[in-house]
């Protein structure tokens, strides 16, 4: 028998499963013990990875993304920030809906630091799955005017497991119409521009751009990079 119940054995038969010899205790109507030994497959709550963290188009919140698998056991997806030196939930996702976290916490601010975060599953029985790896955003600290040249520092994008760089994003008319002036390999965290636009206060950008990543819900959405936070000089 198959037994299907949450508090009990669940065996869903999907690719989220785990293999192992099980004791169950049967109990007559004389109460005579019988033990039986079975090697049934039950589920795990099924494990997800992050495919990209940024800072939102108005540069005060970071938002979190990942491709939702198809499966019927997913319940909901939380969230976790580092915070100190340890992962603390900051908000869940149920799964029916889009698969994307603004992080909006007060206190929250891209344009300080940078956050690293991880995403794990709520199975439709309780269960947790393990967190993911973690993802961190991209910082760009405040540009320095440096007599004929205006001088970039950022802190790097970590999750990426493939080759990538970083594009230098400059708003050159001052209507947040972003224009890349330039390319650095992902080891490099320093630019100068030394063509400085005709505008009093030009605003900057990091970006990465990659092959990309679907939030979906009944529709998807793509998202094929991430940026920095915005800073003006």
């Amino acid at each position: 028998t198959t037994a299907t119940a949450c508090n009990s054995f669940n065996w869903y038969g999907n690719q989220y499963t785990s293999t192992g010899e099980y004791m169950h205790i049967l109990t007559n109507t004389s109460s005579c013990d019988s033990i039986v030994r079975m090697q049934l497959t039950i589920n795990k709550a099924p494990e997800i990875e992050i495919c990209v963290v940024s800072v939102d188009s108005t540069s005060t919140k970071n938002v979190l993304v990942w491709t939702k698998p198809t499966t019927h056991f997913i319940d909901t997806f939380k969230i976790y920030r580092d915070v100190v030196g340890t992962y603390t939930y900051v908000g869940a996702v149920p799964y029916d809906s889009l698969s994307l976290f603004i992080d909006t916490d007060v206190g929250i601010n891209p344009a300080i630091t940078q956050y690293r975060y991880k995403i794990n599953t709520v199975d439709t029985c309780g269960f947790e799955s393990e967190l993911s790896d973690y993802h961190q955003t991209i910082h760009l600290n405040s540009p320095i005017l440096g007599g004929a040249t205006i001088d970039l520092l950022w802190q790097g994008y970590e999750g990426f497991t493939s080759n990538y760089y970083y594009r230098i994003l400059r708003d050159t008319i001052g209507d947040f119409s972003w224009h890349a002036i330039d390319s650095v390999s992902s080891n490099v965290f320093v630019y100068s521009d030394i063509h400085l636009p005709v505008i009093n206060n030009p605003s900057y950008l990091i970006e990465i751009a990659f092959p990309g990543c679907i939030a979906t819900r009944k529709r998807g959405q793509s998202y094929n990079s991430t940026r920095s936070n915005r800073q003006t000089i």
